[in-house]
């Protein structure tokens, strides 16, 4: 993504662009969330610590099934053992926060489609997946390996710098 770019990955959801993680860095970006959205299902992310900064609303984390209520100020840092997911527990209010990540996570939310997406939750960070039902992870291998026979291709960015 570039600095200043703005996306909506699902519905509620709003991601721009901070500070872009293509050259291997850090992935800094700023979430938005709806009153009463939601995030993912619970998944962990094996490439790093994400940490997550509340700068207006609330948020609440599940983190090893225990949900957290985090206000304005507050922080929360992820380490790649722990799985989560988040939502907005407000009805009338959206939530902003800063968000620091890996350059993996960049990599995923740019993918143009459902295919590219099964190709980089199997072979480039399957544990964004590991914590997803059985059956989900057969079928986004299926997709996968069909997508790979169709010759499309996702590249891992580069290492991150230390």
């Amino acid at each position: 993504m570039r600095e200043g770019e703005t996306i909506h990955p699902t519905p509620g959801e709003r991601i721009t662009c901070i500070e872009s993680g293509a050259n291997g860095g850090r992935f800094v970006f700023e979430l938005e969330l709806a009153p009463g959205a939601g995030g993912p299902p619970t998944h962990t992310h094996d490439e790093g610590d994400e940490t997550i900064e509340v700068l207006e609303g609330e948020i609440e984390f599940k983190v090893h099934g225990k949900w957290r209520r985090l206000g304005p100020g507050e922080s929360l840092t992820l380490s790649p053992s722990d799985p989560h997911t988040f939502r907005n527990p407000s009805r009338e209010h959206p939530v902003r926060c800063n968000v620091i990540h890996g350059a993996r996570f960049e990599k995923l939310i740019a993918q143009p489609g459902l295919l590219h997406i099964a190709i980089y939750l199997t072979d480039v960070d399957p544990g964004a997946s590991r914590t997803t039902k059985p059956l989900m992870r057969v079928a986004l291998k299926l997709m996968a390996t069909f997508a790979k026979l169709r010759g499309l291709r996702v590249e891992a960015p580069p290492a991150q710098a230390v």
